[in-house]
């Protein structure tokens, strides 16, 4: 017999909740795969995220949140488990220091790992305005080869935010000429530089920057 699901779907019941199934081509090979265990458990984790992503779109936290914290569990999709809950915990929750302590926790397991550090910078950098973690935070991220262009110029946009508040000024506008290399037309990094320009008082170039950065 065949082995090997088909795959999952999310339903939606009368009262409202989520339910995922998962399909499989005949009962006997149901059957085969419960007797042998799962040849692949990171199936049942994206189950999982899938229905925390449900409940979080719904807006019902209680159940988003059981649903997040056990795909924080699972192997390999425990980096991305945590990145996503972490997004729902700061913008639909605002637990900002929760969200910061999911990152943490999920970098102290997987130490290279660009996203997890990328994120928790940008929180540090951001509504937690703790900067001096920031850096530290980053570090492994720079210069990652497994994150796309934008993602290299969010971090050393980011980094440049930090050189802000330390007020290395040059090693800020470096920082910022580098991010804008890597993605000249990313509105995420005009919108850092914009924030440069402001720190430096040339309102004018400021204010050219954020109009680029909201086009």
């Amino acid at each position: 017999a065949a082995r090997g699901s088909l795959g999952s779907r999310l339903h939606r019941a009368e009262d409202g909740s989520y339910v995922a199934t998962a399909q499989w081509p005949s009962r006997a090979a149901w059957e085969a795969s419960r007797a042998l265990g799962s040849a692949n458990p990171e199936l049942g984790a994206e189950a999982t995220l899938l229905l925390a992503r449900s409940y979080a779109k719904a807006n019902d936290v209680p159940n988003a949140k059981a649903q997040y914290v056990a795909a924080l569990g699972a192997g390999q999709t425990h980096g991305r488990a945590a990145v996503l809950f972490a997004s729902f915990l700061t913008n639909q929750v605002k637990d900002h220091a929760l969200a910061a302590l999911t990152l943490e926790k999920a970098q102290a397991e997987d130490k290279t790992n660009p996203i997890l550090a990328l994120e928790l910078a940008s929180l540090r950098v951001g509504v937690l305005a703790q900067p001096e973690k920031a850096e530290e935070a980053l570090t492994p991220a720079l210069d990652h080869p497994d994150l796309s262009a934008e993602e290299n110029a969010r971090a050393h946009s980011l980094l440049g935010m930090v050189r802000i508040f330390q007020k290395k000024l040059p090693e800020a506008e470096a920082e910022f000429k580098k991010a804008t290399q890597l993605a000249p037309n990313s509105g995420t990094v005009k919108g850092f530089y914009g924030g440069y320009l402001l720190k430096r008082r040339e309102y004018a170039a400021a204010e050219s920057a954020f109009s680029e950065a909201w086009k």
